[in-house]
């Protein structure tokens, strides 16, 4: 590739990246409202997986989920409806309806999510939430390594009230 083929590319991914924005955001907005109005969480995930990784994947399903009545089912990597789900943006609790304006408002490849460094380390929070998964683990017929680990662990978090 020499310097002219190069800047024809670009100017070539720059007019499709612009269409591929409006086509992109139209398509999250049909799946955003069958999920919401309808229960129906086939197109997000159609779209989900219609999406390569330059397209910013993980944002979507952060924008789904901030604004759709869904959550992540990690076992079969899928979205799946959620009614009786809260939709909070900024927390406060928005309608549906409020919910697809303001989605409509701010397209998923403009979505970023804010992550505030850690400043403070709670072992104990860690501990019960470690134990959590261990319970869990071993309710789903994981075989648990190192049993004598979860029982010292127990020891040392007060019993949840």
């Amino acid at each position: 590739m020499d310097i002219k083929q190069f800047n024809s590319n670009v100017k070539g991914i720059k007019v499709a990246s612009a269409k591929n924005d409006v086509l992109l955001h139209e398509c999250a907005m049909f799946a955003l409202e069958q999920i919401n109005l309808h229960g129906n969480n086939g197109p997000m995930n159609q779209l989900k997986s219609a999406l390569g990784k330059a397209h910013r994947g993980e944002a979507l399903v952060v924008w789904f989920l901030d604004h759709g009545l869904c959550k992540r089912d990690t076992k079969n990597n899928i979205l799946v409806h959620s009614s009786g789900k809260k939709i909070k943006i900024d927390g406060e609790e928005v309608s549906v309806e409020g919910a697809l304006i303001l989605a409509d408002e701010k397209p998923f490849y403009t979505y970023t999510k804010e992550t505030t460094p850690a400043t403070v380390l709670d072992i104990e929070k860690a501990v019960q939430s470690l134990l959590a998964r261990i319970a869990n683990a071993s309710k789903n017929g994981i075989k648990i390594e190192h049993a004598e680990l979860k029982a010292q662990l127990e020891t040392m978090v007060p019993a949840k009230v």
